[in-house]
């Protein structure tokens, strides 16, 4: 795997794709809260916080064998362990105005992504 180094700090390639890409979703939510929508920065950084949470659950239930014998590991969040299928797909409703009705099928992308990534 390859590593960037920043001075003493040393990051996985991917881990600082995603370090960067949240602080850019962060920056870009509180620029446009100061000046057209009020809330928005808010609403951000629940939003990441709801990603975050629900990718752990989502790790965890794919792996529950693992975790049912050590509770405890569940929080060990800086061990890695988080999927992202199950956030994408919560999170298809509300792209979609979150009307169930007229909810399009989910893209065949998501689908072979989710089981790729199961494996």
């Amino acid at each position: 795997m390859p590593t960037i180094s920043l001075g003493p700090l040393i990051f996985a390639g991917d881990r600082l794709a995603a370090i960067l890409g949240l602080s850019a979703f962060l920056l870009l939510a509180t620029l446009l809260d100061r000046r057209f929508a009020p809330g928005l920065g808010r609403a951000a950084w629940w939003a990441l916080l709801a990603g975050l949470l629900g990718a752990r659950m989502g790790h965890v239930a794919q792996h529950w064998g693992s975790f049912s014998q050590d509770p405890a590991r569940i929080l060990s969040v800086w061990q890695g362990g988080f999927a992202h299928m199950p956030v994408l797909w919560a999170l298809w409703p509300s792209a979609h105005g979150g009307q169930p009705r007229r909810l399009p099928p989910p893209p065949p992308s998501a689908c072979c992504s989710g089981a790729a990534s199961a494996n």
